[in-house]
């Protein structure tokens, strides 16, 4: 849960705090909003990938006709191995963050910080939230608070 100096730090910094989440997600909301209590979020719809239509999006031209190729050149290219084709979770998300920045544009926010709805709060670094916030440039772009790849928060992962 967030501490009350991180909540005032997050609500006073940002224009705007939205949480991305899809209809079959909103499940998860309580529980963001125990994590999160007091952090002042709009709920924002992103694309679900079950919902998809992926030939009518290629046929469209919203995603390129040859996506996978694409997807394994730059994996081969950038992480030197082959990956699977695009998964449509891949693609919606990817759909999800490009309509979130288009609202934000749209409505002339500046600083927005965007939560998925899987996110969780890791205690032991809230009392740098104040402090980063600080140093954080003027004219910064993107600004990347953490992802859970990076740390495994199962109990066997807590538990070393």
């Amino acid at each position: 849960m967030l501490s009350k100096s991180a909540v005032n730090s997050l609500n006073n910094y940002f224009d705007k705090i939205l949480l991305l989440t899809i209809e079959r997600n909103l499940y998860r909301l309580p529980a963001i909003e125990k994590n999160f209590n007091g952090l002042n979020f709009e709920v924002f719809m992103g694309v679900d990938g079950s919902k998809l239509d992926i030939p009518d999006l290629k046929e469209k031209g919203v995603i390129a006709k040859n996506i996978d190729d694409i997807y394994l050149q730059d994996s081969l290219a950038y992480m030197n191995m082959p990956v699977k084709p695009l998964l449509r979770n891949q693609i919606a998300v990817a759909s999800s963050h490009k309509k979130i920045y288009q609202y934000i544009k749209d409505n002339g926010f500046n600083k927005v910080l965007i939560l998925e709805d899987d996110a969780i709060p890791v205690e032991k670094n809230l009392h740098l939230v104040e402090e980063t916030l600080k140093q954080v440039p003027e004219d910064w772009e993107l600004l990347f608070l953490g992802h859970i790849y990076n740390n495994d928060f199962s109990f066997w992962g807590r538990f070393k």
